[in-house]
C-alpha cells in the first residue's frame, strides 16, 4: 500500500512529548527568514494537531511545518509563500490547516495558489474560525471547511453540510489533546475538528 503524505501546517510539534517517543517526526519552519529545520512547538497548538493526526501515522508520512508565531496571527504572504512553496517542491496528499485568515487582503492570489495544488491532486482541509467568522482558505469552493459538529461527540462521527460554505462538522468539543507544559490538556475547537477529518480523509485514501 502507497503510503499517504500528509503536512500539518501550525506551529510545530513538541518533540520532547512522552506519546511521540517513538515517532519518526520530521518537519521544518517556515518564515520570512527562510526554511529552519528546527520545528520545536513553542505554542502548543500544533502538538494538540499532530497529537490527533498521527493516529495515521502507520499509513502516512507527517510532515510539520512550523510557522513561526502563529499564535499572534498567520501573515497572510507567510501563508501564501508557504504554500507556493509545498507546490513548487512536495507533492502532498492532504494538507491540514488548522488555522486560516479571516482577513485576507487578496482573496484571488490565495484562492489560485489554493487553485494550483488542489489541480495537483493535493486535498486541502481547513477549519473555519471559532467564532463563526469567515474564514480563508476554508471558505473556497476548492477547500473542505471544517466546523465543530454539536451531534458529533464521537471521533469518527460526521456531518456533512449541503449548500453551504462549511463542508462538514466533525468532533470540536472539549477533548483531551497533547500539549507542552502540561503534557495533555482539555480543550475544543474547529481546529481539532479539522484534524479528524484529515485522519478520516487519510483512511479513505489508504482504501483507494
Amino acid at each position: 500500500m502507497e503510503r499517504i503524505n500528509i503536512f500539518i501546517i501550525d506551529s510545530g510539534v513538541n518533540i520532547n512529548h512522552s506519546a511521540f517517543k517513538n515517532d519518526d517526526l520530521k518537519g521544518f519552519s517556515y518564515s520570512t527568514t527562510g526554511i529552519s529545520n528546527n520545528f520545536e512547538d513553542e505554542y502548543g497548538h500544533g502538538t494538540a494537531v499532530y497529537g490527533i493526526i498521527r493516529k495515521v501515522k502507520d499509513i502516512a508520512n507527517i510532515t510539520n511545518i512550523k510557522i513561526n508565531s502563529i499564535e499572534k496571527g498567520i501573515e497572510e504572504n507567510i501563508l501564501f509563500d508557504l504554500l507556493d512553496y509545498i507546490s513548487t517542491n512536495f507533492h502532498p496528499d492532504i494538507i491540514n490547516l488548522s488555522c486560516g485568515l479571516n482577513i485576507c487582503e487578496n482573496l484571488n492570489k490565495f484562492n489560485q495558489i489554493c487553485n494550483k495544488l488542489t489541480n495537483k491532486g493535493t486535498i486541502i482541509v481547513s477549519a473555519f474560525d471559532n467564532a463563526g467568522a469567515i474564514s480563508y482558505p476554508a471558505a473556497f469552493n476548492n477547500v473542505i471547511g471544517v466546523t465543530t459538529g454539536h451531534f458529533c461527540n464521537n471521533v469518527n462521527e460526521f456531518e456533512y453540510i449541503e449548500d453551504s460554505i462549511v463542508n462538514i462538522a466533525a468532533k470540536g468539543s472539549i477533548q483531551r489533546l497533547a500539549w507542552i507544559k502540561p503534557e495533555y490538556i482539555l480543550l475544543g475547537g474547529n481546529s481539532f475538528a479539522c484534524a479528524h477529518v484529515t485522519v478520516q480523509i487519510a483512511k479513505y485514501l489508504a482504501e483507494g
